[in-house]
């Protein structure tokens, strides 16, 4: 019997099962990750005031996401209730996304808006880093209002749309370093369709200069905050702890040159497919240290880096549910690439023939305005890494700022497989294969947390039988 995936299940049911997922992940996951953004809240809340370097290694992030949890941690005293809030943006981040999927028509094929939504529903790290005690999760969530504000302003470039797409460009600045290079990005984007649209290069400056004040004037604060206090608007904790910090250190020693840029090796993953914690403390060399793409890759598709209390599946045979995800992801991971080239193909052309009245130009437009906002943050990161040389930059987590992109991208591949009989039904089986890992994964980490939370001798009793 023929199996048609698009009809097992309804995108608002599937919405419901990631709100599901999440609220679940909710309850067992630890609040923090290995970054303790914690700390700047509980420091907000007891002095009224950011912390400087001297205080917290974070003191460089710009401050809405504390801003906003503050209040919640100095009126319920908890940290699990502060968590309740990255949920919340977790949860609106998934629902931006189901629009940009399937409301506003940056994907067409129904295949690729299955596929799209299934990974923003159910990857498992998208999930986790949602949900800890970090500005990621604002980040996720604005990143992805950005791509629907686009989409918006594509559909009427008028003063109010700029205006909204600027004021959450602003928001963006005040929530992550990342989102300075959506600026450029987005202001190239304004500029451009003022321009079709007018045919007045002054126009067109007028409302990118517009764009770039109201955006600018208010995200900017932590930037000026940052050149007063250390004369370095762009400060991170790397230019002021990386000669002194041990596991640093150590890090920047892996840089193997050329190799450590075209290193992937996926057959080490398939070995180790997270890193032993007893490897983190800057004294062994973990199997992926220095292999900059191996780490993007592992870091994207599962808990390759120690980073929560979810630690069920490190162990065998429960950690070769990890090698078993490296390897189905390499096909959707094929598909991306491929979608990226066939984007990049098509930019000269459609820059020349662009007409906004045209609706599939106008969907195109957005299309590649959110794979130029994803490029931008990769480049972002790869740039930071070639700077530092500190492997652990190089995390999957860093481009989801810019999931919306990366989702539309990856769709454009999605089509192209469609295109062949035998891609398609590939893609289509190692898809189901995938989410299913995703699911065994989650719930192996779930059901470990529920027995030793019924019963903490379980623990033993486990690693006895293994």
């Amino acid at each position: 019997m023929k199996i048609r995936i698009r009809s097992l299940i309804a995108p608002s049911a599937l919405l419901c099962l990631g709100i599901t997922t999440r609220c679940i992940v909710y309850l067992f996951l630890s609040p923090y990750n290995n970054d303790a953004h914690i700390t700047i809240v509980r420091y907000l809340v007891k002095y009224k005031a950011f912390p400087d370097f001297a205080d917290n290694y974070l003191a460089f992030h710009p401050p809405l996401y504390y801003l906003l949890a503050a209040p919640i941690l100095a009126i319920f005293k908890s940290d699990k209730a502060v968590q309740l809030f990255s949920l919340v943006t977790s949860i609106g981040t998934l629902t931006v996304l189901y629009e940009i999927i399937y409301k506003t028509g940056l994907i067409v094929s129904k295949h690729a808006q299955l596929y799209c939504f299934l990974l923003a529903c159910f990857l498992p790290q998208f999930i986790m880093f949602g949900l800890y005690i970090s500005n990621d999760s604002l980040s996720f969530l604005i990143g992805s209002l950005t791509v629907l504000a686009t989409v918006a302003y594509l559909e009427s470039p008028g003063w109010a749309r700029c205006a909204l797409l600027a004021v959450i460009t602003g928001l963006g600045l005040l929530t992550k370093t990342t989102f300075l290079v959506f600026v450029p990005v987005l202001l190239v984007f304004v500029l451009f369709v003022q321009f079709r649209e007018h045919h007045s290069l002054s126009k067109a400056a007028l409302t990118a200069g517009v764009f770039f004040f109201i955006g600018g004037a208010l995200g900017s604060y932590k930037y000026f905050d940052n050149y007063a206090r250390y004369k370095n608007a762009f400060i991170n904790s790397l230019d002021v702890n990386s000669k002194d910090d041990p596991v640093w250190l150590f890090q920047m020693r892996s840089y193997r040159g050329l190799s450590s840029y075209v290193d992937f090796d996926i057959r080490r993953l398939l070995e180790s497919p997270s890193i032993p914690y007893d490897e983190l403390d800057g004294q062994r060399s973990p199997i992926t240290t220095g292999s900059y793409p191996l780490l993007l890759y592992a870091t994207f598709w599962y808990q390759h880096i120690p980073e929560s209390n979810f630690r069920g599946a490190a162990t065998k045979p429960f950690s070769y549910i990890g090698s078993a995800i490296y390897l189905v992801a390499l096909v959707p991971t094929a598909a991306f690439a491929v979608g990226a080239l066939r984007l990049l193909w098509r930019v000269p052309l459609f820059c020349r023939t662009f007409d906004r009245a045209e609706r599939d130009d106008r969907r195109a437009m957005g299309v590649y305005v959110a794979a130029m906002l994803f490029a931008a943050n990769a480049a972002l990161i790869v740039a930071t890494v070639m700077r530092y040389h500190v492997w652990s930059l190089m995390q999957g987590r860093y481009l989801f700022p810019s999931f919306a992109g990366l989702l539309t991208t990856f769709a454009a591949g999605v089509e192209l497989f469609d295109r062949t009989k035998v891609g398609g039904v590939v893609l289509k089986y190692l898809m189901i294969v995938l989410i299913g890992l995703f699911g065994l994964y989650l719930s192996t980490e779930v059901g470990y947390l529920m027995l030793y939370t019924f019963d903490p001798g379980i623990k033993e009793l486990i690693k006895s039988a293994l």
